[in-house]
């Protein structure tokens, strides 16, 4: 195996273990809130989502 396969290969088991990590303790903080804020926390990163879309949207239109 070359060079390159391997630091390919450590990076791919780091990055798993980094994934694995996070939604462990994505489940454990979200068990712990209520509804309520699960629900307006989506809304409002829906929200915030929405609104960069759109400036994104304005600035590539004015380039144009």
């Amino acid at each position: 195996m070359s060079r390159t396969t391997v630091l390919q290969l450590i990076a791919a088991v780091i990055a798993i273990a980094v994934l694995a990590v996070i939604h462990q303790g994505s489940g454990w903080f979200l068990s712990h809130m209520s509804n309520d804020f699960i629900v307006g926390m989506l809304f409002g990163m829906f929200l915030v989502l929405l609104v960069w879309i759109y400036e994104d949207w304005k600035e590539r239109r004015s380039r144009a």
